[in-house]
C-alpha cells in the first residue's frame, strides 16, 4: 500500500509539472483584460481592450505574448540610463531599421555598425528560427548570432547598446503591476522569467512579415498563370531582367517568399582593400572569412538606408555606383564579384540602368503590416 501510495503521489507530481510547463508553451486563451486589469494597464500604456492580432507562427505563441513583446520592445527602461529601447535603433517607419549610420546607444555611445532591419522577411520564424533556436540564417552583420535569443541577450548586454545583463533586465520590471498583467496573459504567470522576456520580444519580431508587395503579388500571379492579376511596368520588368542577369547571383530571386538574401548568408562585397573592421573573420579566425559581411534582405530596401554594414552609402544610388565602378580588389573579394580575369567586375549600368533597378527595387516594398499600430509605440510617456 506504501509503494501504490508513493506511485500515486508521484503520478500527481508528474501531472502537476507537465501542466505548469504547458501553461508557459501552450496558446493562451486570453482574449480580454478585465475593467481593474485595463485601468491599471492604461495608467502607463496605450493598448486595445481587445488584442491585435499578429501574423506568424501561432502555434508557438499568442498575440498576447507579442502585446508583451511590443511593450518590451518600447521600453527605455530596459538600458542602463533608462534613455535607450530596441525600437531606438530599430524604428518603424524604416522597416524596423536605423535612418543613420551608426546608432546612438547608452551615455550618448555610438555602436560599431549599422543597425539590421528586423521588417524586412516575409518569414521571421522560418529565416532565424524560434524558441532559442537558429533558423536557416545567421543574425548580426558579422553572423555571430546562433539564434534570436542570443542576439537579444547580447545586445541588451553590450556596452555601447543597452548595457543590461538578464539580471539586471528582469529587476527592471519586478514590481511593476502593469507587467504582471501582461506576463500572466502572455504566459499564464505573473513572475518576471528572462526566457520569457526572450520569448516574448521573439513573438512581436516574428509579426514582423512584409509578403505582400507589388512584386509578390506578381510573383503570385506570374507563379499561379492566373490573368488580370498583378502586372509590372516595363521599367518594374527591365530593373528585374537587369537584377537577374548582375545582382541575383548574391541576392537571390526569391522561390515562394524567399529573401532575396541568397543560399550563401555572407561575402566579402569588396568595399575596401585595407578595411579597419574584418567582419566574420574577426570571430572564426579564418582568412577566407576577412571582411566578410551578411548579405541582407532587399525586401523594403527602400525604407533602410542608409547602406552597408558602416552605412557609408545614403542612397540607393550611391550603392549602384559603387558596384558600377567602386568594388576593391581585396585578396578575400567574393568570386562572382570577380571578372574573368579575376579582377574587379564594373557592372557597366547606364543611369537607366540604375534607375530601372531601383524602380524595381521600390517594387519590394511593404510597408503595410508594418505600419500599424500594433508595432507602434505603446507608451503613454
Amino acid at each position: 500500500m506504501k509503494h501504490l501510495y508513493l506511485l500515486i503521489s508521484a503520478l500527481v507530481l508528474l501531472i502537476s509539472c507537465e501542466k505548469e510547463v504547458d501553461s508557459l508553451t501552450e496558446k493562451p486563451d486570453f482574449q480580454f483584460y478585465t475593467d481593474a486589469e485595463y485601468a491599471a494597464l492604461t495608467q502607463v500604456l496605450d493598448l486595445p481592450s481587445v488584442l491585435h492580432q499578429y501574423k506568424g507562427d501561432v502555434a508557438l505563441a499568442s498575440d498576447s505574448r507579442a502585446t508583451l513583446g511590443r511593450v518590451l520592445f518600447y521600453d527605455k527602461s530596459l538600458s542602463k540610463d533608462g534613455t535607450i529601447s530596441c525600437a531606438s535603433c530599430h524604428k518603424q517607419h524604416h522597416a524596423f531599421s536605423d535612418d543613420i549610420a551608426l546608432s546612438k546607444g547608452i551615455y550618448g555611445r555610438q555602436t560599431d555598425r549599422n543597425s539590421l532591419a528586423l521588417g524586412v522577411f516575409s518569414d521571421f520564424a522560418n529565416t532565424y528560427g524560434s524558441d532559442g533556436h537558429s533558423g536557416s540564417e545567421e543574425l548580426f552583420w558579422d553572423t555571430r548570432g546562433a539564434s534570436i535569443h542570443s542576439q537579444i541577450t547580447e545586445t541588451m548586454a553590450n556596452e555601447k547598446e543597452m548595457g543590461m545583463e538578464p539580471g539586471e533586465v528582469v529587476d527592471a520590471l519586478v514590481g511593476k503591476r502593469h507587467y504582471e498583467i501582461l506576463f500572466t496573459k502572455a504566459f499564464g504567470t505573473p513572475e518576471i522569467q528572462h526566457d520569457l522576456i526572450l520569448s516574448a520580444l521573439e513573438r512581436f519580431m516574428h509579426g514582423m512579415t512584409t509578403d505582400n508587395s507589388k512584386y509578390d503579388r506578381y510573383q503570385q500571379t506570374f507563379t499561379n498563370s492566373v490573368s488580370g492579376g498583378q502586372k509590372l511596368s516595363s521599367r518594374e520588368l527591365r530593373g528585374l531582367s537587369l537584377f537577374q542577369s548582375q545582382c541575383a547571383t548574391c541576392h537571390q530571386i526569391p522561390i515562394n517568399g524567399r529573401l532575396f538574401s541568397g543560399h550563401k548568408t555572407f561575402a566579402n562585397n569588396g568595399l575596401d582593400i585595407n578595411p579597419k573592421d574584418q567582419g566574420r573573420r574577426k570571430i572564426t579566425k579564418l582568412e577566407e572569412d576577412a571582411a566578410a559581411f551578411k548579405i541582407p534582405s532587399l525586401r523594403n530596401i527602400t525604407q533602410t538606408a542608409p547602406y552597408m554594414h558602416d552605412g557609408r552609402f545614403e542612397t540607393l544610388e550611391e550603392v549602384l555606383d559603387f558596384y558600377n565602378e567602386g568594388i576593391q580588389s581585396h585578396f578575400n573579394l567574393d568570386p562572382k564579384l570577380k571578372d574573368h580575369q579575376g579582377n574587379p567586375k564594373r557592372m557597366n549600368f547606364t543611369e537607366e540602368d540604375k534607375s530601372a533597378i531601383i524602380v524595381f527595387l521600390d517594387a519590394l516594398t511593404d510597408m503595410s503590416e508594418l505600419s500599424h499600430e500594433k508595432f507602434s509605440d505603446p507608451w503613454l510617456e
